[in-house]
């Protein structure tokens, strides 16, 4: 078998090592996995966050497994495979979307690999073997070109192939400059599908860039929007997934009438966020030991917790309690109720102060005005514990983190004061248009 390489993925916090060890602890075998999808009556499996180019032997068992079980089976990938390990595993895969760090060799060298040569290569090899594919790829501001001449050469493959457009949101020491607003973002992509049908944009709240349009008659097939980071959901679409001038054979399968919800921390990139949430409370409770957080880590996933996890970190008070849970995990009994004190007496002071004033109304939303974060969400009960009136309560429908809303349904609100989270923001003059005679508040 020929070496495989791998690439760190330049946008993304480094996994805790100890992670592996909650891995090796809970004991998931590809058996496992294939009675699971068996089980729940699934159509196929997806291989996705450990990286199949670093999994390659477990990757390559499991399509086996899937295929001996007719199931569809499928990865994301950084696609840095060598030429004989990738034609090995074409015959057992049926999609891929491979994520493209950029189209120079420099860029690649900055993420610790030698070039770009093999990634380009092989999803080549991919679209010639009838592998369904899609693409991925990071923008980070300044960096437009590497972007658009990896559109250029995806489209020399077919113009038909989903291109996905991360924008860059820095973490840890990246610098916050080079995050690009959602709207630069919106205007690169309105480039890209000069060369290309289906373009997508992600990490952006309220972008209308999620949805499936027809790139003949311009109607709307898909409709999305924003389902937290690298994640969207479908709110509606046409009849068998297509109109009248859609290309049948671009669109494979039929359409679920079924929709699958994920409570909570659960699915993808959001189980992640809760285990960084649990290692934050452990860290304030003086807890330095890895191994106990894995243990603690371990012991999560195993009970069940992360869907109560969810629910009593949204709410003040029983967050107290979410802090006292861990504290007894870690041994920290004392360490938790001083906490919990310093913490109970600072919320109690401003309800003190705020519970006779007359509450202005407030509305909180992400990235964009008409994206509103849910009404359940502990940055709305911050609002009322601070005398506010949150007005995102009255929206009956939610997401994750929130949900689009239109412009009657924001005048409706009416809102005195607007806060939006710093998190996938965009500037202030960008709501201007919609936000007039109103205070307005970004968080950092």
């Amino acid at each position: 078998m020929a070496a495989i390489s791998n690439v760190k993925a330049a946008s993304r916090r480094s996994w805790h090592p100890v992670f592996f060890q909650l891995i090796k602890k809970s004991g998931i075998s590809n058996e496992n996995v294939i009675n699971k999808a068996l089980d729940e009556d699934c159509i196929g499996i997806v291989f996705c966050l450990n990286d199949p180019a670093v999994s390659y032997f477990t990757f390559r068992d499991l399509a086996k497994k899937a295929r001996q079980n007719n199931l569809l089976i499928g990865c994301s990938t950084n696609g840095y495979f060598t030429e004989n390990a990738l034609k090995e595993l074409i015959p057992l895969i049926d999609f891929v979307n491979i994520g493209i760090k950029g189209y120079s060799d420099e860029r690649y060298i900055s993420c610790g690999a030698r070039g770009s040569g093999p990634v380009f290569r092989n999803l080549k090899l991919l679209k010639e073997s009838d592998v369904h594919v899609e693409v991925s790829t990071i923008y980070i501001k300044g960096s437009e070109d590497e972007v658009i001449n990896t559109a250029k050469f995806v489209s020399s493959l077919s113009r038909d192939i989903p291109f996905q457009v991360m924008r860059f949101v820095p973490f840890g020491d990246a610098a916050p400059q080079i995050e690009p607003t959602i709207r630069e973002s919106e205007v690169l992509c309105d480039k890209l599908s000069q060369h290309l049908n289906y373009v997508y944009l992600f990490n952006s709240p309220g972008t209308d860039h999620l949805n499936t349009v027809c790139p003949e008659c311009s109607k709307i097939i898909f409709q999305r929007e924003f389902f937290g980071p690298m994640g969207s959901r479908t709110l509606s679409y046409l009849p068998q997934g297509g109109c009248e001038c859609s290309n049948p054979a671009f669109f494979r399968g039929e359409v679920s009438e079924v929709s699958h919800h994920e409570p909570g921390f659960m699915g993808g990139y959001r189980i992640t966020r809760a285990l960084e949430m649990i290692h934050a409370i452990l860290v304030c409770l003086g807890v330095k030991d890895d191994y106990k957080l894995a243990e603690i880590w371990a012991n999560v996933m195993e009970t069940g917790y992360l869907e109560q996890l969810h629910t009593s970190s949204q709410d003040l008070d029983s967050y107290f309690d979410v802090i006292e849970h861990f504290a007894a995990l870690a041994d920290r009994k004392k360490e938790g109720m001083e906490l919990v004190a310093y913490m109970r007496e600072k919320l109690d002071f401003i309800r003190s102060v705020t519970n006779d004033i007359e509450r202005p109304r407030v509305y909180y939303c992400m990235g964009y005005p008409l994206f509103a974060l849910n009404g359940e969400r502990i940055e709305n009960n911050l609002v009322e514990a601070a005398g506010g009136e949150s007005v995102n309560k009255l929206i009956d429908r939610e997401g994750k983190p929130g949900v689009g809303i239109s412009h009657n349904e924001f005048a409706g609100m009416n809102p005195e004061f607007i806060f939006i989270s710093g998190f996938l923001s965009t500037p202030f003059p960008i709501h201007m248009p919609i936000v007039k005679n109103m205070v307005y508040l970004q968080m950092p």
